[in-house]
């Protein structure tokens, strides 16, 4: 093993701690974003099975709920 990019090789510890931190951190946010895409995909799928896609108002009130100004702007761009 290699230890050009640390310093101080009794950092090590320190640096497998931040690390494992780090991929807690996002592993938990990307579960976050699964959850919301599965939610998502369930709603669509029973708009799809009832027959139907959101209304004009119901869409806009979804998209007004998003509070990622660039992926407000995404969908805005994406929209017919």
């Amino acid at each position: 093993m290699t230890t050009d990019l640390i310093a101080d090789p009794s950092d090590l510890p320190k640096a497998i701690r931040w690390l494992q931190a780090k991929v807690l951190r996002q592993a938990a946010a990307l579960d976050t974003l699964n959850r919301r895409v599965v939610s998502q995909r369930l709603v669509l799928r029973t708009l799809d099975e009832l027959g139907r896609s959101l209304t004009a108002a119901e869409f806009r009130t979804a998209r007004d709920r998003v509070t990622d100004e660039q992926l407000r702007d995404r969908i805005d761009e994406m929209s017919p």
